[in-house]
């Protein structure tokens, strides 16, 4: 990965801090993460290849924020293909999500991150190499603020003519409810491919009732790309879910940004998708929830819709046990949006007296479609979990196998190995 003078300067200032913090830390964290992977896949030639993916990801947490002002951050991860080879060769081999130094002072008065961050504010969701800060002005009004190097586009042609700065400000009403305004423009080799602003709300109307959401524009268009909002009402054994969801394609798509968008394939074509819908829990039992779920998605140009409902059970055991069953019916114009739906889930803890701090989970989905779709009914997904915690939750074993057929995959089958544990000192 290609850095400029400016992101080798920031990342060794991180190092050279990373140092001074470790010195004088007054707590230590590591936390490791070890999955081993077997599947198979085919490749362009229809050569059955053998993958089996070896990940670490490690993460290192030197000093408390709380009792000390200046604290170190990492986590990474890196992966080595042990099969036949080839399936990774176009994909990086390791990537250090973050590393940051954060200074943050006793009186609370502000908080500073130097390094690798992901910052979550407003519009702004994204990876950055740069400096990110936040202090209050005052009881009632908070600002944050970040700049840098976007993380997402340094892959390609490196960081030269790359750019991300934005901020958010929030008035607070009072301790649960705030109102904010933010803004966000990154540029890639110099051109902007993202220039948005947004509003969001964070409101506890009464003890009861929350409601929280975003609305974002796209400033380049000048068009709205997306509105999400949900709202929380509990009228005691009820508790209630509305949410509302509205994107313009069009307008919410950066047709240049790296990487996998879902439905990007939709961009340019001025479609809009309306969702509304509902969860709806009935909590009238110690160790049950009963409850429905509705939801309705429209298409404007397509003038296609189509409706999900479905019914719910969760069951709560001793310990983390949970199990439960979701059976809905999807009914739309399309082929593909007319299918029943059937879900079972459960987390076995300590199945039996004699296998303490075993545990056993698995996970059935099964779908059946009223018209085939390339020659096929149905869809279902198997999966299957077992693992054992050693010193508590200081080291736990899993292994796991799913396997999964739908009419656009023929079968797939995976294992999984994860070890995780976790030091503190």
């Amino acid at each position: 990965m290609a850095y400029s003078g400016a992101v080798a300067a920031m990342i060794g200032w991180v190092l050279f801090s990373g140092v001074f913090v470790s010195a004088h830390a007054s707590t230590v964290q590591l936390n490791s993460e070890t999955i081993l992977g077997v599947f198979e896949r085919e490749d362009p030639d229809s050569q059955s290849l053998q993958v089996i993916p070896l990940y670490e990801y490690m993460q290192l947490d030197l000093g408390d924020v709380e009792t000390q002002p200046l604290s170190l951050h990492l986590h990474g991860w890196v992966r080595s293909d042990l099969g036949d080879g080839g399936y990774y060769e176009d994909d990086s081999d390791g990537e250090l999500l973050y590393g940051y130094v954060e200074y943050a002072p006793p009186e609370g008065s502000a908080n500073v991150k130097l390094g690798r961050q992901h910052v979550y504010s407003g519009v702004i969701n994204d990876s950055l190499d740069g400096i990110g800060v936040a202090f209050p002005l005052g009881p009632y009004i908070s600002v944050s603020a970040c700049g840098g190097y976007p993380v997402a586009y340094q892959e390609g042609n490196g960081s030269s003519g790359d750019g991300i700065y934005g901020g958010r400000a929030a008035l607070h009403l009072s301790p649960s409810n705030e109102i904010g305004v933010s803004y966000k423009n990154i540029s890639d080799d110099t051109d902007t491919v993202e220039n948005s602003a947004g509003v969001d709300v964070s409101l506890s109307l009464t003890q009861n009732w929350t409601v929280d959401g975003l609305s974002v524009r796209n400033l380049e268009t000048d068009n709205w790309k997306s509105h999400v909002y949900q709202t929380w009402i509990t009228v005691y054994p009820f508790s209630i879910k509305p949410f509302y969801q509205r994107y313009a394609f069009e307008d919410y798509f950066d047709p240049e940004a790296p990487g996998v968008q879902p439905f990007r394939y939709l961009q340019g074509t001025d479609e809009k998708l309306t969702i509304v819908g509902s969860d709806v829990i009935w909590q009238a039992f110690s160790r049950a929830d009963l409850g429905a779920r509705f939801k309705h998605y429209d298409y404007d140009l397509r003038a296609e819709t189509s409706r999900y409902a479905a019914v719910l059970m969760n069951l709560y055991g001793s310990g983390d046990t949970l199990s439960g069953v979701e059976a809905g019916v999807m009914d739309g114009d399309a082929d593909q949006n007319k299918y029943g739906l059937l879900r079972g889930y459960f987390f076995w803890d300590t199945p039996l007296s004699f296998v303490e701090n075993w545990f056993i989970s698995g996970d059935v989905v099964y779908a059946h479609y009223r018209q085939e779709i390339y020659g096929r009914d149905h869809s279902l997904f198997i999966s299957m979990g077992t693992g054992k915690k050693i010193g508590g939750e200081n080291f736990i074993a899993e292994l796991s196998g799913s396997y999964s057929k739908d009419p656009y995959f023929d079968s797939d089958f995976r294992m999984m190995l994860v070890l995780k544990f976790e030091i503190e000192r």
